[in-house]
């Protein structure tokens, strides 16, 4: 879906960025060792609820 996706992982995690993979946003307290980091940005990436808008406007 996104060509460019796993270069653009690549590079921020060599900035030094963190990147965590399929978190449900509505249990992040659960997240083990996520209260311990600081974060200046958090970006979510809503793919399900693109793909539900797309299944709703085919139908």
């Amino acid at each position: 879906m996104y060509k460019k996706a796993e270069n653009n992982v690549i590079e921020l995690e060599q900035r030094g960025a963190i990147i965590i993979h399929e978190v449900d946003a509505t249990k992040l307290q659960f997240l083990a060792g996520l209260h311990e980091n600081k974060f200046d940005r958090i970006i979510y990436n809503f793919t399900i609820v693109a793909s539900r808008v797309q299944k709703i406007a085919l139908a």
